[in-house]
């Protein structure tokens, strides 16, 4: 019951995060499985790897909710998210392959950087307006930006958002457009993720019971379950209130995740 408690408050969280923020709830999910699967007497060899799986799973239907509820309000930039939407599926498929390969240790570490980065662009962005007018950007230029996402999430378990949202500021798209359009990318980007963990894992012995690849079903299902009620609160949000306090917040508390992971890693 208690873990049951823990994946539906978790995707709770998320769920709200994911709509108001545009990230797919990695920075979450994965700190969450890694405490749960340390806990539960899975190999440590497989923590990152179904950590990562089980990630990207949730945000697939995690985003679908939040993008539904973008949709509405006509802020997916739905041309940009095409031409991003090819350079992901390239840069997963080529990060999927490499994650494969690596060790605990060294994903971990990878993921280290990656709060410490999160943290510093939540709390960036939470001091810089938005600019207001948009700049020219080529169809090859958000192609080749969408493969960095999809290759670096690969690593991570994301679905981008941490790293599109300022993209797509920064060439002058409003906030409501940059976190509308994440959440739709990081759809393709998700599925793309899912699809390469449960067929690099799909033979692998050592994994706990009620896996599918590197996707532990669980996990899964409790996390999608109450992200998918809440991702419609967050998008609200965004309209409502401003994500500035939220971003540095959730920065904190990436900050707090990111100190107690060092701890356990060194």
């Amino acid at each position: 019951m208690i873990t049951i408690l823990m994946f539906l408050a978790a995707g709770a969280v998320i769920g709200i995060l994911a709509g108001l923020l545009g990230v797919g709830g990695g920075a979450i999910v994965v700190p969450v499985l890694l405490y749960y699967l340390a806990s539960h007497g899975v190999a440590e060899a497989l923590h990152m790897k179904i950590a990562l799986g089980t990630s990207f799973a949730t945000i697939v239907m995690t985003g679908l909710s939040s993008v539904y509820a973008h949709n509405k309000k006509g802020s997916i930039l739905w041309r940009v998210v095409g031409f991003m939407a090819i350079g992901c599926i390239i840069g997963v498929m080529l990060g999927s392959t490499v994650v494969r390969y690596l060790s605990n240790t060294s994903l971990k570490a990878i993921f280290c950087v990656f709060l410490a980065y999160t943290a510093f662009k939540m709390l960036s962005n939470a001091r810089h307006p938005e600019q207001q007018s948009v700049q020219q950007a080529s169809r090859l230029r958000y192609t080749f930006f969408g493969s960095i996402v999809g290759f670096m999430s690969s690593f991570v378990g994301i679905g981008g958002g941490t790293i599109t949202v300022p993209l797509l500021t920064k060439v002058g798209h409003t906030m409501q457009q940059a976190i509308g359009s994440s959440s739709a990318l990081g759809v393709v980007l998700a599925l793309s993720g899912a699809f390469f963990a449960i067929l690099n894992g799909w033979h692998q012995p050592m994994l706990p019971a009620h896996s599918l690849g590197y996707v532990y079903l669980p996990a899964f299902v409790g996390i999608s379950i109450a992200s998918m009620l809440f991702a419609p609160l967050g998008a609200k949000l965004v309209y409502i209130l401003p994500t500035k306090r939220i971003r540095q917040i959730f920065a904190v508390f990436l900050l707090a995740v990111l100190i107690d992971l060092l701890v356990h890693l060194f």
